[in-house]
């Protein structure tokens, strides 16, 4: 036990980007007694990558690292800047290409919200003002999101200052973008990327939709390092400033006494007190698995978990080619391409007359008469990124790098056995690279130095992640934005217990989750300390939970007159008042 301190102010599981994030946040506000403990042996969790037959990798990460411009950072923009880790970010100019051959889409988007509403206006004329209305509108609920996420106001302050983050709190994606009257051509090429997140916009949450969306079509820079260099630099700056990172650590228990955390234990059997206790692994691990004794922990957290759904897991192929993107028929640095719109993925795992498909390329069978698909991933839907375009230094010279993913739910393995998981990911890695040579148009394969095919059971062995899923939870109604931020601290199951991003908002290899997770960690510090100083008593508050689990937010704004709601949805609401 010499090797650990007697007692940390805060214990972080996990070294990925969030957890060293909430690490460098808590020693810049004056909490310097922390301890980070990582399972692997290098920093960054997905984060990370690998190098192989001298070539690095690195799964590729859209929408964890948006740092804004230099005149307007992102909050991770910002905070990388005071960690003096703003070096090497370069703009970029091209947000996504999106290719669906069956409804006759090719585009390339750029960024900027003016510049990429024209580029949707000369495909599908007359729909600037709807596209740009939309996107404005996008940005004016991020914006009011970075302010809320800090401090929630009171109503009047929210009617004034946050009117359209009020209006639209609550109410569908699909329900806001269809007050805009936009050809669904034009909804397509907007919503390409949401494909790929394999989330319905019926159930997304506007506000959930706004925040993505703002941020993927504003100007942005890119880091043009690898991103484990960059988690290499956190942990440096973490360790010099005084906090402890230790790896090869994984924890096996957190350690809890009537509804408070005390400390971990690790799998080596060392016990570590600690105050409080950042985790950077999913609620539906922390608490049926991690919580000792499993007595302490609360039913409505149990509820919480079982009332949200987990997103979709990758199935991705990662390439090395010899010759430059052009050369391989690669000429964009992100592109969506599908057959479909469908959005959603099935939740059923593979039956096993679907595997002997898989494995034998046999007949598919049929479900009611309709044939079934024969991999666990629906491959009309594929992601492919080249970081050639974005990042020079992370690519040898003269070879290009390419990641294909298809997204699959995460009970997607379950069926098949571990004889038969090489020949499948094998099977998926073939398809998926014939589907993208299919729009490319050269057929690269003769030229591949090196291939590696990642599933939900790759990244969940590696790192540990919850049945692989790498976005935290589905988006759900119930559980917008506006009630997750009302009902936060009715949400704090366990005195001293954070979640680094992996509550359900996002994913926990986030930036913006470590720092969300640091910040609810001194604002408790902060109402103790005060409780203290005037001698009163901290009572935590009481969750107030619905028949299926999910929170209840009485305080839910309520779309007034001029809301840009469907019409049917207020007067329902209207409706609801009368009664």
């Amino acid at each position: 036990m010499d090797f650990y301190k007697e007692r940390y102010d805060v214990i972080i599981i996990g070294g990925s980007l969030a957890g060293l994030a909430a690490a460098l946040q808590l020693q810049s506000k004056g909490v310097s007694n922390v301890l980070v403990l990582e399972r692997g042996n290098f920093p960054g969790g997905q984060a990370a990558g690998y190098v192989q037959n001298g070539f690095e990798f690195q799964i590729p990460l859209p929408g964890t690292m948006f740092v804004g411009t230099k005149k307007e950072p992102s909050k991770t923009g910002q905070f990388l800047h005071d960690m003096g880790m703003d070096g090497g970010w370069q703009p970029v100019s091209e947000c996504y290409r999106v290719v669906l051959p069956d409804f006759d889409i090719d585009v390339t988007l750029h960024a900027g919200y003016e510049r990429a509403a024209r580029e949707i206006n000369a495909v599908v004329p007359g729909t600037y003002d709807g596209v740009i209305g939309l996107m404005n509108l996008c940005r004016q609920v991020h914006d009011s999101m970075d302010v809320l996420s800090g401090n929630w106001p009171g109503r009047m302050q929210m009617m004034m200052k946050h009117a359209e983050f009020v209006r639209t709190a609550g109410y569908s994606a699909a329900e806001i973008i269809s007050t805009f009257r936009l050809p669904q051509k034009a909804v397509d090429i907007l919503n390409a990327q949401w494909v790929y997140m394999g989330y319905s916009l019926d159930t997304v949450p506007f506000t959930e939709y706004a925040l993505w969306m703002a941020e993927c079509f504003a100007e942005n820079r890119l880091c043009q390092e690898p991103l484990a260099k960059l988690a290499l630099k956190m942990q440096k700056k973490a360790e010099a400033s005084g906090i402890q990172v230790e790896f090869c650590q994984e924890v096996d228990k957190i350690l809890v006494k009537n509804g408070k955390v005390l400390g971990v234990r690790t799998a080596h059997g060392d016990e570590i007190h600690g105050d409080y206790v950042i985790s950077t692994l999913y609620p539906d691990k922390v608490y049926p698995q991690m919580v000792e004794p499993s007595s302490e922990v609360p039913q409505n957290a149990l509820r919480f978990v079982n009332s949200h759904k987990l997103s979709a897991a990758p199935v991705s192929v990662i390439m090395t080619i010899d010759g430059t993107p052009e050369e391989n028929g690669i000429r964009n640095h992100f592109t969506f391409f599908s057959n479909t719109l469908d959005d959603e993925a099935s939740d059923e795992p593979l039956s096993d007359a679907e595997v002997e498909h898989i494995l034998t390329d046999a007949e598919p069978p049929l479900k009611d008469d309709v044939p079934a698909k024969g991999c666990p991933t629906n491959y009309d839907c594929i992601t492919a990124v080249c970081p050639n375009y974005a990042s020079q230094a992370a690519v040898p010279e003269g070879y290009t790098l390419l990641y294909l993913t298809a997204l699959a739910p995460v009970t997607a393995f379950q069926n098949i056995g571990e004889d038969a998981y090489h020949d499948v990911k094998r099977r998926l890695a073939d398809e998926l690279i014939a589907a993208y040579i299919n729009i490319s148009g050269v057929d690269f394969r003769p030229w591949i130095t090196e291939v590696e095919v990642t599933t939900a059971v790759t990244i969940s062995h590696r790192l540990g992640t919850w049945k692989g899923a790498i976005y935290g939870h589905v988006p759900a109604m119930e559980h917008h934005v506006a009630a997750r931020l009302r009902m936060k601290k009715q949400e704090r199951f366990i005195e001293g217990l954070a979640f680094a991003g992996m509550d359900g908002n996002d994913a926990g290899i986030q930036v913006p989750g470590g720092l969300e997770a640091a910040q609810d960690v001194l604002n408790d510090m902060d109402e103790k300390r005060n409780a203290d100083d005037s001698g009163q008593k901290t009572d935590k508050p009481v969750p107030q939970k619905g028949t299926d689990g999910s929170s209840q937010n009485t305080g839910k704004p309520i779309p007034e007159e001029g809301a840009v709601a469907p019409k049917q949805k207020k007067e329902a609401v209207e409706n609801g008042k009368q009664n």
